[in-house]
């Protein structure tokens, strides 16, 4: 589907039982948007989520109504042209996790801006 000009596409990431502020972390290229809260079904694991989103398109966040369709999350705010591809991710870490450390929110906002970091790598490829 094509949009026409002065569209936006709004990425959303669940706010649901979070107690904890947002946090908007540049980096590289990607805006991370992260929380880490026990943010599962009647608060009784830790969960990390994150969304990474083009920083070259992010026009910001508004928190969703606490009414209607579409509730209870944080919505990114991108700018978008037409016929133009864009990609983001989502990323969910559960303290259970095979994966040790991600019941620290710390560790759990090092992980994803590491991954931000190496999304944003160039590679140069010669052929001698």
């Amino acid at each position: 589907m094509a949009l026409k000009a002065k569209k936006h596409f709004w990425s959303a990431i669940s706010n649901l039982n979070n107690k904890n502020p947002l946090q908007v972390i540049e980096a590289g290229d990607w805006v991370c948007l992260i929380q880490h809260d026990y943010l599962t079904y009647e608060r009784q694991w830790i969960l990390g989520t994150a969304i990474l989103v083009p920083a070259n398109i992010y026009q910001g966040y508004i928190e969703a109504p606490k009414t209607g369709q579409l509730t209870d999350s944080y919505l990114a705010k991108l700018k978008v042209d037409n016929k133009k591809e864009i990609s983001y991710y989502a990323i969910a870490a559960w303290e259970l996790s095979a994966d040790k450390g991600f019941n620290d929110s710390a560790f759990f906002t090092n992980y994803v801006t590491n991954l931000a970091k190496q999304l944003s790598a160039k590679i140069k490829i010669e052929v001698k």
